[in-house]
């Protein structure tokens, strides 16, 4: 396999397309339900719709790479490739189920166990956010945007959550001063780092794959990291379909105050 084949810019151009072809079934799909999985969470036509055309999509390149998503079974050996897609075809379905704005569609490739392409498009807004290496490129209703009008300042340390309460997030973001809480869900938050309007994203449990892989490839472009809590750069090659918890800040020159403050969590907890 030749990563060269994913360094120009024909895969530029089709992956912009296919996740627009994305946009545009959100929009025209109109036969939609909803059931819940096994697991019990909730799936819709649109999930499955959007599964499909990025299968078909990916499928139809020159090298057939493995291609994991939320919506399809896959061996757990997957994880272990050099080289994998991963994809979640809504990432946010109960808030797109519930008539809320907090869903993405993200794709991404991973490759020696980093992600190196993100895709990450916003239905509500038509906002794409797409990483190939250290190049981050923005769209708004097909239109590229100039990154530097786009990058918020703020002198407000914004702290990103998902929803849910944890005493171990609470206790450690009010370690922070001058902070100021973001709750939002799905891969928005790594949209929300890669343009500074947060500046921190700490995650203190385990999530899938899927759900971060895309942002990460668009914060890594966009000059930020995710760091495990051993302070390594977070990494794809461990077992399952589950991350290890993590920080994700916006500009590494916020490492050491994150890790600063959380060895004095973990003391604090001794």
């Amino acid at each position: 396999m030749k990563i060269e084949y994913f360094n120009n810019q024909n895969i530029d151009s089709f992956l912009i397309d296919l996740i627009h072809s994305c946009l545009d079934k959100t929009v025209s799909l109109k036969d939609n339900w909803v059931k819940n999985k096994e697991d019990g969470t909730p799936v819709t036509n649109l999930d499955l719709a959007l599964d499909n055309l990025i299968f078909d999509g990916l499928s139809s390149l020159k090298y057939k790479i493995p291609i994991v998503s939320e919506e399809r079974k896959h061996s757990e050996d997957v994880y272990k490739n050099q080289i994998y897609w991963i994809v979640d075809p809504l990432d946010g379905t109960r808030s797109y189920v519930n008539g809320k704005e907090e869903y993405t569609i993200n794709i991404a490739l991973i490759y020696n166990h980093l992600p190196i392409i993100g895709l990450i498009a916003h239905p509500p807004s038509k906002k794409v956010w797409y990483a190939r290496l250290n190049n981050l490129r923005i769209f708004t209703d097909r239109i590229e945007q100039d990154k530097a009008k786009i990058k918020n300042i703020n002198n407000e340390f914004n702290i990103i959550i998902s929803k849910e309460n944890q005493t171990i997030l609470n206790n450690y973001i009010e370690l922070f001063k001058n902070r100021k809480i973001i709750k939002i869900s799905s891969s928005l938050k790594f949209c929300k780092l890669a343009e500074n309007h947060a500046y921190l994203y700490p995650r203190f449990s385990r999530i899938s794959k899927w759900d971060i892989a895309a942002g990460h490839a668009i914060l890594n472009a966009a000059g930020g990291k995710i760091y495990g809590l051993d302070k390594e750069n977070l990494t794809y090659n461990n077992n399952g379909s589950r991350t290890q918890p993590f920080f994700a800040v916006s500009d590494i020159k916020y490492k050491k105050i994150i890790f600063d403050n959380y060895d004095k969590l973990m003391q604090s907890n001794s």
